[in-house]
């Protein structure tokens, strides 16, 4: 009798064969958490990129409102400097003969929006000063604060005037004194005005 064949037996793995099995897992597992992770940095990148591109508009609005300001300041202080190397000019026009005291003071470039006060002022000797006395005296000259306004935004000042005073001649002085300083100090004074005031 034959005697029944045996199968043949199945090959046993190597050592090489088992290391590399055992590193299939490890690497796989590798290479899914790059994969994740290039994924989630990517996501992350362009939530970023979300996040600037909503802030630009906000920064240019920024820069449109600073660009405002600087247009709204720069005239004024050129017009400061302007103003700050120019000195104040007058000009005093006086009716010679008239029922009243009349005339007119024109200036410029005083201070900004300030109180200032016209007067008329007398000396000792000298015609007038006995009638202006009346209104105001002071170490024996008469004066006469008959007008207050206030300069402009630009430093301008405009005054006309009309004033009842006792007939007679008058040799005074003319002054412009502002009132916000001290003592009322005087920002204009013209010596020798003369004019008469009719009965």
């Amino acid at each position: 009798m034959t005697e029944p064949t045996q199968p043949p037996a199945s090959p046993q793995p190597t050592d090489a064969t088992q290391r590399h099995l055992n590193w299939q897992p490890l690497i796989i597992g590798v290479a899914t958490g790059v994969i994740l992770s290039i994924a989630s940095t990517f996501f992350l990148f362009q939530g970023r990129i979300s996040q600037m591109e909503g802030r630009i508009p906000q920064m240019e609005g920024r820069i449109s409102q600073m660009e405002g300001r600087l247009l709204h300041i720069e005239p004024s202080q050129t017009t400061s400097s302007a103003q700050a190397s120019q000195p104040p000019s007058f000009d005093l026009t006086v009716n010679k003969s008239a029922p009243r005291f009349s005339g007119k003071l024109v200036a410029a470039n005083l201070s900004q929006s300030r109180p200032y006060v016209l007067s008329v002022n007398g000396k000792v000797g000298q015609d007038g000063n006995t009638e202006l006395m009346k209104y105001g005296a002071f170490g024996g000259e008469g004066y006469y604060d008959f007008a207050e306004k206030y300069s402009d935004s630009k430093g301008a000042f405009l005054q006309e005037f009309e004033v009842t005073l006792p007939p007679g001649k008058y040799d005074v002085t003319v002054l412009l004194k502002d009132k916000a300083s001290p003592n009322y100090t005087p920002v204009f004074s013209r010596d020798h005005v003369h004019f008469t005031v009719l009965p």
